[in-house]
């Protein structure tokens, strides 16, 4: 999927025009679909260093100290967030590709499912793209609500309690349903999220 971008000129979506003068290089580019959602096919527009210190420190003014290391994140994830919040587009993140310590999440995240074959009645084992377990997937919670906070795009009440209607599916149907869970919380995400 492709976001809309307004005839006029670049959209939110989009990066400035233009890079440096001919023959330096241009800015480091990075695409959403490598940090937020693999659909979005737009560039990364930075954040400057003053855009990153307010958001901070209104974080910290609202709960009281910054985030913990653990639930922090990249600066480029922070950029992604708040470019789609100022585009107004669904503020899905995969889960596969976003996770804590930015950049430092080597692959992508998979896990095995088995899903049936109703042609032959057989169970097939298939790779899906996201977090192997609760645990994981809750590394990456904490920072996706890091960043939605940051950007002031959801209330930490709604955030905390989305996050304990997971744990709650996991607890109620156990570990072993975790395809299950992962695979509604995603398509929750990506259809319903709404500011």
């Amino acid at each position: 999927t492709v976001l809309p971008v307004a005839p006029a000129g670049p959209g939110p979506l989009l990066p400035p025009a233009g890079g440096g003068p001919a023959g330096q290089a241009g800015p480091r580019r990075i695409k959403l679909s490598a940090v937020l959602d693999p659909t979005l096919d737009a560039d990364i527009v930075p954040l400057t260093e003053g855009e990153v210190t307010r958001m901070y420190d209104a974080y910290r003014s609202k709960f009281g100290d910054f985030p913990t290391d653990d639930a922090d994140v990249s600066r480029d994830q922070l950029a992604a967030v708040r470019q789609v919040v100022q585009a107004n587009a669904c503020l899905y993140a995969d889960f596969s590709v976003w996770g804590p310590f930015g950049q430092r999440l080597l692959r992508k995240q998979t896990y095995l499912a088995y899903h049936l074959n109703p042609t032959t009645g057989d169970w097939i084992r298939k790779e899906q793209p996201g977090p192997d377990s609760f645990h994981s997937w809750y590394k990456a919670w904490k920072c996706y609500r890091t960043a939605l906070l940051l950007t002031e795009a959801c209330e930490a009440k709604r955030l905390d309690a989305y996050s304990e209607m997971i744990r709650s599916f996991v607890q109620q149907y156990g570990e072993e349903m975790w395809s299950f869970v992962s695979r509604a919380d995603s398509r929750m995400r990506s259809e319903q999220l709404d500011r």
